[in-house]
């Protein structure tokens, strides 16, 4: 038995009561490699109470090495806390507390044993989280009634099926989301949870081990361009990631535009790179027979017409997909929309501007959703916010 683990257990309430491990202690741990991206957040977690905080932080470093317990000493100091990392360091053992303290750890390593199997049979993810998974994925049902079968969705399909995380890769438009979504109501069939994420830490969250699992990511790290924010936190989270995929039951699969997919430091999420899919390139794009098995669920009595003007953008799914959602065919021609479908949509966008001040209004909202990637936020809109600031003063200029 490691002696460090028996002082750290002599010490408990000193420790516990003594010390607040929120600040620099468990940055100090974080940069030392003791805790890991998950465990901090999970430590300085804001509902939890100082106490509550130490108490974790304890639970974790009693299940790791002599270091774990020699970096704690060197974050007490550091956390300004001498009086409390010398008490520690110069605790004496006896044999007979060696002894007690192998007796405990040993019972309190069965009674982990014994949760584990019982927590073995309840469900990671919370009922009401649940039921937000699955009213996306109901809505996923219902776009799918629109899906065409491709070439390539059976390669996507047969890799997904092999391997752990699948990337679909592609430029604006060309179905990488659309795809992702009909081969995970698939998995679904298959027996996989799905789960939708938004952030590199939810796998962390809702991963359960030995169960099958599909983790869903759309513009897995940025619409436009590599988001540095984004990049950094899978860039953190990286390793214990990769140690999760390590069980068969967890797969990835995620999209991601060209130009992200290209950018340099991309290149460092290597979990993104064990199997891609170019639905831009010549091997994976669509034919021009499943270009007309589309035109034919979308348009019907068009087809013809659309089929002479499907080789004109890359981006044909998605002309489909948006003429057919917003329902364009009220006010705009098949042969216009599809002739010059930039067009339509700036002339939507001055009608919208010059309506009234709710058009306005309208407006800069769909502003600040392209400014903010669709993840606004209460906080975004702070008029302190620095981008928010800059797009008011540029509106009410307009007006």
């Amino acid at each position: 038995l490691n002696k460090h683990k028996v002082k750290l257990q002599k010490n408990y309430m000193m420790f516990v009561h003594g010390v607040d491990s929120k600040t620099d202690i468990a940055d100090h741990l974080y940069q030392s490699d003791v805790l890991s991206t998950e465990e901090k957040e999970e430590i300085c977690n804001s509902s939890l109470t100082q106490q509550e905080s130490n108490r974790l932080l304890y639970n974790k470093l009693i299940r790791k090495g002599g270091d774990a317990y020699t970096h704690l000493l060197e974050a007490v100091r550091h956390g300004e806390y001498p009086d409390v990392a010398s008490e520690m360091e110069k605790t004496e053992l006896s044999d007979q507390e060696i002894q007690l303290c192998q007796i405990g750890m040993k019972k309190v390593k069965d009674r982990q044993e014994k949760k584990d199997i019982l927590m073995d049979h309840d469900e990671v993810i919370p009922k009401h989280i649940l039921e937000q998974f699955e009213k996306r994925l109901e809505q996923w049902k219902k776009d799918d009634q629109q899906f065409v079968s491709t070439e390539a969705e059976k390669h996507v399909m047969q890799k997904v099926l092999t391997q752990s995380s699948v990337t679909l890769v592609g430029n604006s438009g060309t179905g990488k989301s659309f795809l992702s979504k009909h081969i995970a109501l698939i998995m679904k069939k298959h027996g996989y949870t799905v789960i939708p994420c938004s952030k590199p830490k939810d796998i962390g969250k809702w991963f359960k081990h030995g169960r099958k699992t599909l983790f869903v990511f759309d513009d897995v790290c940025g619409r436009y361009t590599l988001n540095q924010q984004i990049y950094t936190d899978w860039k953190q989270r990286l390793d214990h990631i990769i140690s999760l995929l390590e069980d068969k039951c967890c797969k990835i699969i995620s999209t991601c535009r060209l130009e992200v997919y290209k950018d340099e430091l991309f290149s460092n999420l290597s979990i993104f790179k064990m199997c891609n899919i170019d639905l831009s390139s010549q091997e994976f794009k669509l034919s021009a027979a499943e270009k007309f098995a589309l035109a034919e669920v979308y348009f019907k009595e068009n087809t013809d017409e659309v089929k002479e003007l499907s080789e004109k953008y890359d981006f044909f799914p998605l002309l489909c997909s948006l003429y057919h959602k917003q329902n364009l065919q009220k006010n705009v021609s098949v042969t216009s929309f599809f002739s010059n479908p930039f067009e339509v949509f700036k002339d939507q966008l001055v009608q919208m501007y010059g309506e009234s001040d709710a058009g306005k209004m309208q407006y800069c909202s769909l502003v600040l959703c392209v400014m903010f990637n669709n993840t606004l936020t209460e906080e975004n809109l702070s008029p302190k916010d620095k981008k928010i600031g800059a797009s008011h003063r540029r509106f009410t200029r307009r007006m």
